[in-house]
């Protein structure tokens, strides 16, 4: 095994041990890391995938949700927007 590519876990590409603990490297693209099992440094790089999700404000009229963002943009102190699963509320 000489190299891994687009794993879901950082992978040694020298024994294959799948290290579950990748998520606390820095949050740089790329870097060194020494295999947790068998000790032999490799470098890995990390690849970010991003997507979006939009929703229509208000009762899908779109000039009335143009009034409602307006009117609801004016103290952005106290407006807000949550998101969670995939769906966004004002708060």
């Amino acid at each position: 095994m000489a190299e891994t590519e687009y794993e879901r876990e950082l992978t040694c590409p020298h024994c294959g041990y799948v290290d579950r603990d990748s998520w606390e490297l820095p949050d740089d693209e790329c870097g060194e890391h020494d295999c947790p099992h068998c000790g032999v440094p490799y470098l890995w790089t990390r690849h970010v995938s991003i997507s979006w999700s939009t929703r229509a404000l208000g009762s899908g009229n779109p000039q009335q949700a143009a009034v409602q963002h307006e009117d609801t943009s004016h103290g952005a102190a106290d407006v807000g927007v949550h998101c969670s699963g995939g769906a966004n509320e004002a708060i």
